[in-house]
């Protein structure tokens, strides 16, 4: 099923946009006018990755004094990871979105997503991240989101959402196979961006 990550909301332009919104205590929040500076990347026969350093990408009174992010590809186990490590002094309020068509069905204890679209489909698994559960929501803008002219309407999407009030420093790992990968058992464990090879 076809997933867009984005933070914010679609507008007619294609400019990037980071998948997580931290929002501070006065309601500001990610720079459209985003910079993001890559830290690294590999590849081998087996996958590879790309961290990407996403700081100057919040306002300053946001209080983040680092946000890094990686993507990697397991070409052997077909899985990818989409983990974030997030440091802030205090606290702030933390939306991460997936844009997507597909039909989404949560587990019980939010920590899963299925996505179906196609006859195909897709698990979302959140591995590491306190206080990190799945929610879905109509793909709109936050009650809190500035006003953009020109709006694209986001006819037949939904935003599959992970939404922590209050988040200090945090270290979120998302996966996404196939369900076929997902049955039969992929090997994870936590590792910090620094120690990606």
């Amino acid at each position: 099923p076809s997933v867009k990550f984005m933070a914010g909301q679609r507008v007619r332009t294609k400019k990037s946009r980071s998948i997580h919104r931290l929002i501070g205590k006065n309601k500001r929040y990610g720079r459209f006018d985003q910079n993001h500076s890559p830290l690294g990347a590999a590849s081998n026969d087996h996958g590879g990755f790309a961290i990407g350093n996403l700081t100057n990408s919040y306002y300053e009174e946001v209080g983040l004094s680092s946000f890094r992010r990686g993507l990697k590809l397991d070409a052997v186990q077909d899985v990818v990871l989409l983990q974030d490590e997030i440091r802030i002094s205090g606290t702030a309020d933390m939306w991460w979105f997936a844009h997507t068509k597909a039909a989404i069905d949560l587990s019980e204890d939010g920590l899963t997503a299925r996505l179906t679209l196609n006859e195909k489909t897709l698990i979302a698994k959140i591995r590491n991240g306190k206080g990190a559960v799945f929610s879905v929501m109509k793909a709109e803008p936050l009650p809190t989101s500035p006003v953009v002219p020109d709006q694209a309407v986001n006819d037949g999407v939904r935003k599959l959402v992970i939404h922590i009030p209050d988040c200090g420093n945090l270290d979120l790992a998302v996966t996404f196979a196939s369900d076929v990968r997902e049955n039969e058992g992929y090997s994870y464990e936590f590792s910090s961006l620094d120690q990606w090879k």
